[in-house]
């Protein structure tokens, strides 16, 4: 696209629609991660006890975990259910863009610069309009808060 920006808002909001781009992947994370952490949660193998036959004890504390899967995947991880939370993610992402400032916090920098360089850098890596980025903005003074603590985290490394 040989898209030249005149205004602080044409670029504002191609980096909007470069945001609009990571939904899917996104929600589909969200949802993944939710259900990895309930199966995860009912996974439970130690009890507290101690049993001689260690085969046994072990046995009945994987047989109770798989009925607590095996739930999870008739409740709360059944088609519909997932299907419910990935609405509700969509809808809360979707909302986050129509805010001025709340896109800015939910969505992923690197991910919205990547897909923005790639589609208006004319060739410019998103590493180089990163860079690009951070230099103009420690010339100028402008450190916000979360670059600050990701920086100070640097130096501290």
């Amino acid at each position: 696209d040989g898209t030249a920006f005149e205004t602080e808002r044409e670029v504002e909001d191609a980096l909007r629609t470069s945001a609009q781009e990571h939904i899917g992947k996104m929600v589909e994370d969200w949802v993944r991660a939710r259900a990895h952490r309930a199966i995860r949660d009912a996974i439970q193998l130690k009890d507290g006890t101690q049993a001689v036959d260690a085969a046994t004890k072990v046995a009945r504390k994987v047989e109770e975990s798989g009925y607590r899967i095996s739930r999870l995947v008739k409740d709360e991880l059944s088609p519909e259910s997932l299907e419910s939370i990935s609405a509700e993610r969509r809808e809360t992402l979707t909302l986050a863009l129509s805010d001025p400032a709340e896109w800015k916090k939910v969505f992923r920098g690197r991910d919205i610069l990547a897909t923005f360089s790639k589609r208006y850098g004319k060739g410019l890596s998103y590493q180089t309009l990163r860079d690009m980025i951070v230099n103009a903005m420690s010339e100028r003074g402008h450190r916000p808060p979360g670059m600050v603590r990701i920086l100070a985290a640097i130096d501290n490394a």
